[in-house]
């Protein structure tokens, strides 16, 4: 299982700006391992 952080967070991070939302990516995953 992959797990990638993107979005507005992506952006906030690389501009050094505080990150308050988080948006995930998992590649790789069952719906069992979702849960």
């Amino acid at each position: 299982m992959q797990i990638y952080l993107v979005g507005g967070a992506v952006r906030d991070s690389l501009l050094n700006i505080p990150v308050v939302d988080h948006d995930w990516v998992v590649v790789g995953a069952t719906p069992a391992e979702l849960l």
